[in-house]
């Protein structure tokens, strides 16, 4: 239970502080500039030590380095009340913040082997709720509040006490753990080519890899098309915006009730190759299903049926089961590879290979997503849209490729060993 607790105030801390960055930096003369050099300085700490951060797990133990990455996290607070006070200070907390804490995430990951060996899927499900419902939480409510109470400075008064919390239920978590295996000694705990070979190598982190790199790219394209897309082609107000957002949340939410209880070691590449079709089908459906419905009411000829379609606003009411669909897709996807992950990587390894896959997932995306913002801007959203669901399909048949080389390759070997003996 307190490893759970200990996640929930963890994204309270993180989105109190991002909070209150985003605040000092929107004070800026250009708000545009001052808000992408915080986002920017994230990841490029993130870039920087996310190796090294799975490296050290790997060399102290999961546990011990889920303890320094609390013990981390208390620390940039307390740095953002001395001088987070302009955007030179709230750039150099920013990428401190990202960097210290890229120790903690591969921890956090390592531990649900520990804590769950035997349904893996129940705590990566209920790690994700926790993530969006702490951000929720302190973005919506405890931010807002804070900030009319007293500034940025309760801001991140606020997000040093939860921190504080976080740390002292790890610390209670430590010392409940079970006994886990020997950390990697020092030359292997830094080595980064047998990680690199693992994630490119084995066909099953090679599909989860792929599978969170698409969900990534998915979901943030989305997000960036979707204002636009409800300006300009579903012509609704703001609570019917709300309301196909919530349709989302629902559908993630699903996703997330369903896959920590049907997702196994067996079951979860099959989830996952449903989820990056989902996806497509769900950035297709947003693209260009309406068209669809138009047409086949016209070819029918049928005159209720055309007045219909004409009376209602065909777009919103397509792209609400596509919101629906999408929100479970990523759910699948995302418990999917992680349990993949856990159950497929080495013990001792297991560190380095999640922090290597988030780290090569936002080196990977940053080009596609700063086209994705170039797109919506200039070719629209229903074009963003269909290049999404396109790109979707392409990488499950890229995957789905490599996969059926490497049982072909496996098969070869094993009967020319049955035909050795």
């Amino acid at each position: 239970m307190s490893f759970y607790a200990a996640k929930f105030f963890s994204q309270l801390t993180q989105s109190l502080l991002v909070a209150g960055l985003f605040v000092v930096a929107s004070r800026h003369a250009d708000a545009a500039v001052g808000l992408s050099g915080v986002l920017l300085a994230g990841i490029a700490a993130a870039l920087m030590f996310a190796f090294v951060a799975g490296a050290v797990v790997d060399r102290l133990g999961a546990a011990r380095a889920y303890v320094g990455g609390a013990a981390l996290r208390m620390l940039t607070p307390l740095l953002a009340l001395l001088i987070a006070r302009d955007l030179p200070g709230a750039l150099l907390v920013t990428f401190a913040a990202s960097g210290l804490i890229q120790v903690f995430g591969p921890a956090e990951m390592s531990l649900v082997r520990l804590l769950q060996p035997r349904t893996p899927a129940k705590c990566h499900a209920l790690l994700v709720f926790l993530q969006y419902g702490g951000q929720a939480v302190g973005a919506a409510a405890l931010a807002p509040a804070l900030y009319f109470a007293g500034g940025t400075t309760l801001m991140f008064a606020g997000a040093a006490a939860t921190a504080v919390l976080f740390f002292a239920l790890a610390l209670v978590l430590s010392r409940r753990l079970p006994a886990e295996a020997a950390p990697a000694p020092a030359r292997q705990a830094f080595a980064f080519r047998p990680t690199l070979r693992f994630l490119a190598g084995d066909d099953r982190a090679r599909y989860a890899v792929g599978a969170l790199s698409l969900k990534t790219a998915v979901s943030r394209g989305v997000f960036v098309a979707l204002p636009l897309y409800i300006r300009s082609d579903v012509g609704v107000g703001n609570i019917a915006f709300g309301a196909l957002v919530g349709v989302g949340v629902v559908g993630a939410i699903a996703g997330l009730v369903w896959s920590s209880r049907g997702i196994g070691e067996r079951t979860a590449n099959e989830t996952m190759r449903l989820g990056m079709l989902g996806m497509a089908a769900g950035a297709l459906a947003l693209a260009v299903l309406d068209y669809g419905v138009l047409g086949v009411a016209t070819a029918s000829q049928i005159g209720p049926i055309i007045r219909l379609e004409a009376s209602l606003n065909t777009t919103y009411l397509v792209a609400m089961p596509a919101a629906f669909l999408l929100g479970l897709s990523f759910a699948g996807a995302l418990i999917g590879a992680r349990v993949t992950l856990t159950t497929a990587a080495p013990v001792r390894d297991e560190g380095r290979i999640f922090a290597t896959q988030a780290m090569l997932t936002e080196a990977v995306l940053a080009l596609p997503l700063l086209l994705t913002g170039v797109g919506v801007e200039y070719a629209g959203a229903r074009t963003t849209l269909a290049a999404l669901g396109i790109s979707a399909l392409a990488v499950v048949i890229v995957l789905e490729t490599l996969r059926a080389g490497a049982s072909r390759g496996r098969l070869a070997l094993e009967q020319a060993a049955g035909a050795s003996a």
